[in-house]
């Protein structure tokens, strides 16, 4: 069902929730009522990624009132057909979120801190493997999803999480992306939901935005 008292609204981005209460079969009559054509779904054997795009569809149809085509770039990035607005896109567990913007917009959603840890010098480079203690959940749950929303709005597929997106050393909210010799600036913003998920959002910073730390 959406989590109708719980949209974040932030500057020109709106981001929604949906939690995945329904069945497969409940989640497709939904869908038909609305005429969303489930038809791309029906054959998706993985109960759990049928129903996260089932609850996707409803979601975008109860936010914007309109069934809008939900493509994917050669990258990977989801988009709206014939939508002058920027999406992302999270899936985590029974929770199903998704991000408006006017501007390239990424986001994550996660709660399994352990599995985060487990695999933390993968993503983290040295100074952050320094700086952030290994029994702290809530500091490497969100390098992690600020990664993670950070690689979805830099839009360059294979980048090396751990050293080429990096938090700046100064500055908590900023985190860089490198391509090459050049170096990208993004703004994250973490918020968590009541049951305990993890949600980051990255956009590109602009010159007048102001730091938090």
């Amino acid at each position: 069902m959406p989590i109708n008292n719980r949209p974040l609204i932030l500057d020109n981005i709106s981001v929604h929730f949906w939690e995945i209460t329904e069945t497969r079969d409940e989640l497709k009559n939904l869908c038909l009522s609305v005429g969303i054509d489930t038809s791309c779904i029906d054959n998706i054997q993985s109960q759990q990624r049928a129903c996260e795009k089932m609850a996707t569809r409803l979601l975008i149809n109860q936010v914007l009132n309109h069934n809008y085509d939900l493509c994917h770039t050669e990258d990977g990035a989801p988009y709206l057909k014939n939508f002058t607005r920027h999406i992302s896109i999270s899936h985590s567990s029974h929770i199903v979120g998704i991000a408006f913007a006017d501007t390239p917009i990424g986001i994550d959603i996660e709660h399994k801190a352990e599995q985060v840890i487990r695999v933390r010098k993968k993503f983290l480079n040295e100074r952050e493997l320094a700086t952030i203690d290994s029994n702290d959940k809530t500091s490497n749950l969100k390098l992690w999803t600020a990664k993670e929303a950070v690689y979805k709005v830099h839009g360059v597929k294979g980048i090396d999480f751990k050293n080429k997106i990096y938090q700046d050393i100064h500055i908590n909210s900023v985190f860089k992306a490198a391509i090459g010799k050049k170096t990208i600036l993004y703004k994250v913003q973490h918020f968590i939901l009541d049951s305990g998920f993890m949600i980051a959002i990255a956009t590109p910073k602009t010159k007048n935005q102001k730091n938090s730390i």
